[in-house]
């Protein structure tokens, strides 16, 4: 995939269908719109494109309202590319680009200087000065310019919208497993590991403690993780959180995680960290052997969590096999 951070960079493309939007957290209703833009663009032997913005359009227009960002646009550009994307146009967002009136939006970079054929964008799309403009001005604008203009209706899941508003919250109440059914895969953090106070190997539990590159974390607690290093896949438990049993000597949560199948030196790699299941809340103990016995409880669930899943994913193989 190819991205380009100015539109004077986009160049000539054969037949560029086009997704706009701010894409966080690339949930399934965000999927369901890219795969579209994808399908599409290989129908017609054209290009898949995406246009996005940094900073957040919120950072710009109202700081102190801005969301914090699900993913890092590291995680966003890899997802896109995996879906199929061949162009990320990342075009700063400005205080200038917000006064944009929303016809000029469409009519002077949609429409003249990329030059797009197709646009795709879901039900709830705004765009232009003080969001003024919206989906049935968008259709109204593509008729008479030329560009065919897909709405992509709202993802509902068990009668719940999918949305990054939505995604935040559930994380806010540490519910990882839900938003995976949201985002078809499993909320992720990605850092570089670092020394920590060295609390883990002194009690026989050594840890991973993970500088996080993310701007938003899940709520504090112990969780069933997974942790992609150097390629590799290992099996975890993770703790963010104060450490309140013991001294903590950082103001921001820390996320440790210890590797269930893995000892050895990880200090400066980097790691992407997997959340399937809040096991607790996070809780001081009277004393360090009391804090013990707990990690060793929350590794033996997170053991039967993983067993349990084994066996499914056995199960679902074996029935491939017959049918």
């Amino acid at each position: 995939m190819k991205i380009v951070r100015s539109l004077e960079e986009v160049g000539a493309v054969p037949y560029p269908v086009l997704a706009i939007g701010s894409f966080d957290g690339i949930h399934c209703g965000h999927r369901k719109i890219l795969e579209n833009v994808v399908s599409s663009a290989r129908k017609h032997h054209g290009t898949a494109a995406v246009l996005t913005f940094h900073p957040h359009p919120q950072k710009i227009i109202s700081p102190v309202d801005a969301p914090r960002l699900l993913q890092t646009f590291e995680q966003k550009a890899a997802l896109m590319d995996k879906i199929g994307i061949n162009l990320l146009v990342l075009i700063p967002f400005t205080w200038d680009l917000a006064q944009l009136p929303a016809q000029n939006f469409v009519t002077e970079i949609i429409h003249q200087q990329l030059g797009i054929r197709e646009l795709h964008v879901g039900a709830n799309f705004r765009f232009g000065h003080n969001r003024e403009g919206d989906v049935t001005l968008l259709k109204q604008l593509g008729e008479q310019l030329g560009i065919h203009v897909f709405i992509v209706t709202e993802y509902y899941i068990r009668k719940n919208k999918v949305s990054s508003t939505r995604i935040r919250r559930l994380l806010s109440h540490g519910h990882v497993e839900v938003v995976g059914r949201m985002s078809g895969r499993s909320f992720s953090l990605v850092g570089t590991v670092v020394h920590g106070e060295g609390l883990g190997a002194r009690i026989g539990i050594p840890t991973a403690n993970l500088a996080v590159r993310n701007e938003l974390i899940p709520m504090t607690g112990v969780y069933v993780t997974t942790s992609l290093l150097d390629g590799k896949t290992y099996r975890g438990v993770t703790n963010v959180g104060f450490r309140p049993t013991v001294q903590c000597i950082s103001d921001l949560p820390v996320v440790e995680t210890h590797l269930l199948d893995l000892d050895q030196d990880l200090y400066e790699k980097e790691m992407e960290l997997f959340f399937h299941f809040r096991i607790r809340a996070e809780k001081k103990f009277a004393d360090v052997e009391e804090l013990i016995g707990q990690i060793r409880k929350d590794i033996a669930f997170a053991c039967r969590y993983f067993s349990r899943v084994d066996s499914i994913l056995s199960h679902r193989s074996s029935v491939i096999r017959q049918s």
